[in-house]
């Protein structure tokens, strides 16, 4: 009877990460918070200006202006 070997080790070792990992791994990116889940059990959240521009922003500069994301 012939000895039986191990298999290969893989040659690809994968490096891409999904979506779902980075939040998971490194937490919320800035500028976004989660406010609770809709009916199904998803989350819900709310962004500010950061989230859009990458920059810490110092507000509106009137206050009583709605947050407008860029489209």
């Amino acid at each position: 009877m012939a000895k039986q070997q191990n298999p290969p080790r893989p040659v690809h070792q994968p490096t891409t990460r999904k979506g779902e990992e980075m939040p998971r791994e490194e937490g919320k990116e800035p500028g976004r918070h989660d406010i609770g889940t809709t009916g199904a059990g998803r989350p819900t959240g709310k962004s500010t200006p950061r989230d859009a521009s990458g920059i810490v922003s110092k507000g509106a500069i009137d206050p009583q202006s709605p947050y407008l994301p860029p489209a």
